[in-house]
């Protein structure tokens, strides 16, 4: 929105009126957008932190797995979110650039003083009490600006130079399609040795009390034909593999299951393929690389 008004400002009165009237669509679906997120709990401002050390004492618990040091890495998330995901906290520990992936990104979100206030400025103020007062907060959106790319386009489309240091997502990968050749490209983006931490969902996304509803009665077809895409329904296996053919070796660490909640019969499609432990993992985290074997 401001720079919106500091584009304006110099402009003659009826180009303004004109580019206010072009913008108006964008500017509601602004709000709207700003509206929802001041309603909703994704501004609690330690959010990111308690995602990414959660994830990481899931994998520890059976994996030699150091705690990720952002300093210096150049870094890729994919569905990074309005408020683009990982990237402030990653900005405030020292990393060289952040790639954040989001289709429809809008650029006024993170800028709204509503949002710096409620959750930029909460978060610098956590970030400080646990990490020390590395920057103050002026420099922090600074670094911000300079160092975070949002990238507003489908990751097969979009226009990424480089090789990323360390990959990351959170409840993305299950929504995109076609995720082979994405994961394919992300391991071309991917150093030697780049490490990967990315959490998926194989829910409904429908009922979290009851997260396999109606997901395993058909065919994925007939669920894709009735619910539309907004999952791809690829189960733990399908996308192990895909790690693995894209040269990412990545280890399947279970988040945890749901198999109490099923109560509906089974399509013959999902019981040929997959035991009870690929159905009803309800998250799972795909992590790697690793130098020794799983801990005992």
């Amino acid at each position: 929105m401001r720079r919106l008004a500091s584009r304006l400002y110099n402009l003659p009165p009826r180009e303004v009126v004109h580019q206010i009237r072009r913008r108006l669509p964008l500017l509601r679906q602004t709000e709207e957008s700003l509206h929802r997120l001041l309603n909703s709990n994704k501004l609690r401002a330690g959010r990111p932190y308690d995602f990414l050390t959660r994830y990481q004492a899931i994998v520890q618990r059976q994996y030699p797995w150091p705690d990720i040091d952002f300093a210096d890495q150049r870094i890729i998330e994919l569905g990074s979110g309005p408020l683009l995901g990982w990237g402030p906290m990653a900005v405030f520990l020292g990393c060289a650039q952040y790639v954040a992936v989001e289709p429809g990104y809008n650029p006024d979100i993170p800028g709204d003083p509503r949002i710096i206030d409620r959750y930029f400025r909460p978060m610098h103020k956590d970030l400080c009490a646990l990490y020390g007062p590395r920057l103050d907060l002026d420099a922090f959106l600074a670094a911000m600006a300079q160092r975070i790319e949002p990238v507003s386009a489908e990751f097969l489309k979009a226009e990424i130079a480089g090789r990323f240091d360390l990959s990351l997502s959170n409840s993305c990968l299950e929504h995109i399609f076609p995720l082979a050749p994405s994961l394919r490209r992300l391991g071309e983006l991917s150093a030697p040795g780049a490490r990967f931490l990315h959490l998926v969902d194989f829910g409904n996304h429908r009922d979290k009390n009851r997260p396999f509803a109606g997901l395993y009665r058909d065919p994925p077809d007939a669920y894709l034909a009735r619910h539309g895409r907004s999952i791809n329904l690829h189960r733990p296996p399908d996308i192990l593999a895909m790690f693995h053919d894209a040269g990412l070796a990545a280890a399947l660490v279970p988040y945890y299951s749901a198999a109490e909640t099923h109560d509906e019969s089974i399509a013959p499609h999902w019981r040929e393929r997959y035991d009870d432990d690929a159905l009803f993992l309800k998250a799972g985290l795909f992590a790697g690389p690793f130098e020794a074997v799983p801990a005992a």
